[in-house]
Parts: C-alpha cells; sequence; structure tokens
C-alpha cells in the first residue's frame, strides 16, 4: 500500500502541468515533533475555493451560535429529558465541528488550478465541456471538477468518476466509450471551453 505511483491519471486530469504528482491525492511527511497524519493534496478551480471559503466562514459563525447554546443547555440540564436535549446538541455541535475541520484541511491543502496553467487544447479539470450521449442523442452540458467540488445536479462532474475520467486528455470531435452503472454508453465529446 502507500502512495500511489501512477502518474498518469493526474498529469492526464491536469493536462499535462509540468510539476510531478502522484494520483490526486498525495502523501506529504509531516513536520518534525507534529503528529504523523496524512494531509491529501487535492486540486481545486477557483470557484471551487471561493464556495468552500464561503461555507467554512458560514459555518463558524453558526458554531460561535451554537456553542453559546450548548453551554446554556448544560446549565439548565437537570432531568432526564434536558440531559437527552443536551446530547442532542453535543452531537449536532461535534457534527459541525468536523465539517468545519474538514473544510479547514481542504482549503489548506488544496492546489487551486487557474485557468493560465490549463492547456489550450482538450478536456482537463477545469474546463467546461459540451458532451453528447451517442446512445440516447441527449446533449449534456459539464465542467469537469475535483471530487470535492462535483455536483452533477449543478453540472460540475468529478475527473474521477467514470465519464469525467474518459473525458480527460479528449479534444472536440474524440467519442469514448464508458463502462457505467448503467452499462457501456458512448460519448462524444463537442467543445471544450476555459472557464
Amino acid at each position: 500500500r502507500g502512495h500511489d505511483r501512477r502518474p498518469a491519471r493526474t498529469a492526464r486530469a491536469l493536462g499535462g502541468l509540468s510539476r510531478p504528482t502522484y494520483g490526486f491525492r498525495r502523501m506529504r511527511r509531516a513536520p518534525a515533533g507534529a503528529t504523523l497524519k496524512a494531509v491529501d493534496q487535492q486540486y481545486l478551480t477557483p470557484e471551487g475555493k471561493q464556495q468552500f471559503e464561503q461555507e467554512l466562514a458560514r459555518l463558524r459563525a453558526a458554531h460561535s451560535e451554537s456553542e453559546g447554546r450548548l453551554s446554556d443547555s448544560m446549565l439548565l440540564a437537570g432531568d432526564a429529558g434536558d440531559v437527552g436535549e443536551y446530547l442532542d446538541k453535543q452531537r449536532d455541535q461535534d457534527l459541525l465541528d468536523r465539517r468545519i475541520e474538514l473544510l479547514e484541511e481542504r482549503l489548506a491543502t488544496a492546489h487551486v488550478i487557474e485557468p493560465d496553467e490549463l492547456p489550450r487544447e482538450g478536456a482537463v479539470i477545469g474546463t467546461a465541456t459540451d458532451v453528447e450521449d451517442l446512445d440516447t442523442g441527449v446533449h449534456s452540458h459539464f465542467e469537469l471538477v475535483s471530487s470535492a467540488e462535483s455536483n452533477l445536479a449543478r453540472g460540475r462532474l468529478s475527473v474521477e468518476s467514470p465519464v469525467g475520467r474518459a473525458l480527460v486528455g479528449r479534444r472536440p470531435g474524440d467519442t469514448v466509450e464508458v463502462l457505467t452503472p448503467k452499462g457501456r454508453r458512448h460519448f462524444k465529446l463537442l467543445a471544450v471551453q476555459r472557464s
């Protein structure tokens, strides 16, 4: 186990950026004296970074408010019903703390892919694509993003998904075959736009 030593997928997803990477997640050595913990580096689009920063700010504000209410609940908890309510609030606070910690870690280790880093041709992370499903005739518009930013309802497709992986490195006019949960599908890349 350990490091994924196959650089092809990341280099291809980033459009052949020059610095070496080993998969989308890369282990880094912890500083001397720090607790040993794997730090994952993720790639984010500028929009994705901004969304995570806004969510973090909103959650920090909610954390401050709920922390005060939790202290008040603790003081008032006297009978069994109040203790149950306090424990529910404590669980909610713990979930909020974990989400804040995740966002802080994600933002601290993220590499933001700027538009000028992207190659001029081909579909890579941070580009918008127009795709035709050749089996159904349906046209779709996707922005290729990291798995942390993916949201199909908003047209943000992860480069680690089967379709995203197949589109990476392709140029307009290319056709790809993808094994999806619904079986083999065929897609044609119609256009690629830089964000």
